[in-house]
């Protein structure tokens, strides 16, 4: 390779043909030599364009760092992103997002590491602030950034940021009082810095300078700064919020001692609207709580409420709390002051002045002596005059009522616990906040106080309403009712209607949460009820000359516990016998399902659960095809008998259709079903198809049976029209396998048809009987094989003239 000129250079063929992957060139750029004269910049960009591209990643982001300040109106986040190119597809850019643009960019920079800004800028595009560059390289953007708040009350602010492999965050929050911010990305505790109020000396620390030049109605104005430091994970988004913190007791102390500039707090007024519903059953007390806070003149970050001890007897658990900006709930167990007793009325005013409360204690205290003086002097002159065994009882007496004294002050505290609920930050107005309670009962019958829950700490006003439902089956009474006053159901306020799941039996509203209401619960013994039945069931019976019966069951069933339907196979003749049988066909809501025997060799078929969400419970159909080989075919006259299937599910309403044999007629039916010239209502299976469609001759079957008579013993009455087939479809025997899933049979109808009904069938055997005669046909009627009916004919006809001649010669 030579340089023959500026910016030219003359490379051989060989290597160039190497690069470009070509054989021949332009014989015009072709000298003598073998070599090829070529710009260096054309050089440079066939190499470009020969290079491979990357797979996967084309860029990444080294580092993040964002510093960041609190406003009145927003927050102001200084953003640096490291960003590293690695890969760009041939003759097009890449766009690198960054932020979102719910964000407003105030400034933005982009450098190259060469620090040419040529090649690379920011826009926007799919709602996301993106890099767009053309250049491999190293990128340093820097993104003056402004965020929205996402409360009210302006402190906490979301912003989605690019997963970076370290990103810092530095936060701060200037105002009149000290605050703690949280991250919920942080890893591990975020580091609180703090400049202020020294504690330790009278002079306050020089006013820390914001980071922007703001107007002066965007500023928080205030003499304490608080800053958080913390490092977070390669994540998508950053929450940041703020709230009061919490000073020490001691800390407090020598502020008000050391410093007189402390800025005393506007009185927060808080007003409590609670609403409980206690739903009793099974041995539980399932207590749903709706407290509403009404917060005025502040903000309230941590609520406590009081609640039965967990560990106490009968056992209280605490099942969800659920609120808006919820961060955690904890129990913390109420302890009695050795120095101080907390009587109800101090745990309801601890947060009052220190001072007025410790004169109150010493006046107390001195009362206290000089009552007890009192008492000894006089308890001493009665002990002069008393026997030793009156004075022992006296002794006894005295220190049963101390007892009972101290058990009636800490009686409260010792039953009940604090339940804290902290939210991410601090809220005004309006707070709705939901507990769901579970207190377990001694037994399913038992006498049971339900749990009162109140507000502790610096409470206003706090009023509301109980309701008392059951959740089973179980009666309830009033035992106790005290410092609460009942009300009608229909004056409880809807929040309560929507948290009842049941009856609501009674309802109470109180004006101070210091009440006592005790229920007596009565389980009683659950009474059995039908849990299946057979709505309807029609069942057609077949019956050929050679003595097979075949049996078509037609079930229309609801079921909401019954796993199996068990059949009894009839029985047939003067001893009761079960005769041979097959089983053809089992189906249920038109699926074929396998029947097994149970050790009775009744037939078991596996049932379906009707739904019981909806009012209207939707029945399912079961179809049992099975045919009985009696053996004996039906003589010239006789008696036939005929047994039911058995089911060990009640029937509503039983229906009947018996087709016999045409050449018989047939007496009256005796037995344990009525006969009937038609069915009283048409029995309805409309919730599966039924296999065959329906017929012209099947439309017509109601004015057949109409017509139809009952056929008597009398010889010279005619035999009942018999209706014909609806399908000529004709059963063939075939192979029998077990286990298998069974087919379906399609029905047919011959034969002369006698219809009955029976109502409330409960697993009972049903019979009928009748007595039969064959009929035959005269001989006139006959076919024969020769012409024998007309010598028959012949004869007659002579005889006929013969007697006439005799007739006329005779007379």
């Amino acid at each position: 390779m030579q340089k023959t000129e500026e910016n030219t250079l003359e490379i051989p063929i060989k290597i160039l043909n190497k690069i470009t992957g070509k054989k021949e060139l332009d014989e015009q750029k072709t000298e003598k030599n073998n070599n090829v004269k070529m710009e260096t910049r054309n050089l440079l960009g066939i190499v470009k364009s020969m290079q491979p591209e990357l797979p996967g990643t084309k860029y990444f982001f080294a580092r993040s760092e964002y510093v960041g300040e609190a406003y009145k109106k927003n927050t102001r986040i200084k953003c640096k992103f490291w960003v590293q190119v690695i890969s760009i597809p041939k003759s097009t850019w890449i766009e690198v997002p960054l932020i979102a643009s719910a964000c407003a960019v105030l400034e933005s920079t982009v450098q190259c590491e060469s620090g040419d800004k040529t090649g690379a800028s920011i826009a926007v595009r799919d709602s996301r602030y993106n890099l767009i560059t053309d250049t491999i390289g190293r990128y340093l953007i820097e993104m003056d950034i402004s965020v929205a708040y996402v409360s009210e009350r302006g402190k906490a602010f979301r912003m989605q940021i690019p997963q970076s492999l370290f990103n810092s965050l530095k936060y701060s929050v200037r105002g009149d009082e000290r605050v703690k911010i949280f991250c919920e990305q942080s890893i591990g505790e975020p580091e609180q810095e703090f400049q202020g109020v020294d504690f330790n000396s009278n002079e306050n620390v020089q006013e820390k300078k914001t980071l922007w030049e703001e107007s002066d109605d965007n500023k928080l104005e205030g003499a304490h700064v608080t800053t958080m430091t913390c490092n977070l994970p390669a994540v998508s988004y950053m929450s940041v919020s703020w709230t009061e913190a919490v000073l020490k007791k001691t800390e407090l102390e020598k502020s008000n001692k050391d410093s007189d500039e402390v800025i005393k707090k506007k009185e927060t007024i808080i007003n409590v609207d609670q609403n409980t519903i206690h739903s009793i059953g099974e041995g539980v007390v399932l207590s749903r709580s709706q407290f509403v806070f009404e917060i005025i003149n502040g903000a309230k970050s941590v609520f406590e409420i009081l609640v039965p001890a967990v560990s106490s007897s009968p056992k209280f658990k605490i099942l969800s709390v659920d609120g808006n900006s919820l961060q955690k709930f904890s129990l913390v167990q109420v302890e009695e002051n050795d120095n101080e007793k907390k009587t109800e009325k101090s745990v309801k005013n601890e947060n009052e002045n220190e001072n007025e409360n410790e004169n109150e204690n010493d006046n107390e205290k001195e009362k206290d002596k000089d009552n007890q003086k009192e008492k000894d002097k006089d308890n001493q002159k009665e002990k002069e005059k008393l026997d030793p065994q009156k004075i022992a009882q006296l002794f006894a007496e005295q220190q049963t009522k101390e007892e009972e004294e101290i058990k009636n002050q800490t009686k409260k505290i010792q039953k009940k616990q604090i339940l804290k609920v902290l939210l991410q930050s601090g809220v005004e107005g309006t707070y709705t906040l939901n507990i769901e309670t579970e207190l377990e009962m001694r037994s399913t019958s038992c006498p049971v106080t339900l749990p009162v829950f109140e507000c502790y700490g610096k409470i206003n006003r706090e009023t509301g309403y109980v309701a008392v439902e059951a959740r089973t089956n179980v009666e309830i009474n009033e035992t106790e009712v005290s410092g609460i006053s009942k009300v009608g159901v229909n004056e409880l306020p809807p929040v309560i209607k929507r948290l009842s799941r049941g009856s609501i039996l009674f309802a109470y509203r109180f004006l101070f949460p210091e009440f006592d209401l005790s229920m007596r619960v009565t389980k009683h013994r659950d009474s059995s009820v039908l849990i299946s039945v057979i709505e309807q069931a029609e069942i057609k019976i077949l019956v050929s000359d050679d003595g097979k019966i075949m049996h078509r069951c037609k079930l229309k069933m609801k079921n909401t516990q019954r796993q199996f339907l068990r059949m009894s196979l009839p029985l047939q003749g003067p001893h009761k016998t079960t005769f041979d049988h097959e089983l053809w066909s089992t189906v249920v809501s038109g699926r074929s399902v396998k029947p097994t025997l149970d050790h009775d060799k009744r037939i078991v078929i596996p049932l379906e659960k009707t739904s019981t969400s909806s009012p209207e419970q939707v029945p399912f159909i079961v179809e049992i095809v099975f045919i009985i080989y009696t053996q004996k075919s039906l003589g010239k006259i006789g008696r036939f008998s005929l047994s039911l299937a058995q089911f060990d599910i009640p029937i509503n309403h039983l229906f009947l259709s018996l087709y016999l044999p045409e050449n018989y007629k047939y007496s009256e039916f005796s037995g344990d079903l009525k006969e009937v010239p038609s069915y009283s209502t048409t029995p309805v299976f409309r919730v599966v198809s039924s296999y065959s469609e329906p017929t012209v001759p099947q439309m017509k079957q109601n004015v057949a049976r109409k017509m139809n008579r009952k056929s008597k013993m009398s010889f010279k009455k005619k035999i009942p029209v018999s209706r014909t087939s609806t399908s000529s479809s004709v059963i063939k025997s075939q192979d029998k396998a077990s286990g298998v899933l069974p087919i379906q049979i399609a029905e047919f109808e011959k034969g002369s048809t006698f219809f009955f009904e029976r109502l409330l069938v409960s697993d009972e055997l049903l019979q009928l009987s009748t007595y039969y005669k064959k009929t035959t046909k005269p001989f006139t009627q006959r076919r024969y094989a020769a012409d024998l009916p007309h010598v028959f004919k012949f004869i007659i006809l002579i005889l006929i003239v013969g007697l006439l001649l005799f007739w006329k010669f005779t007379r």
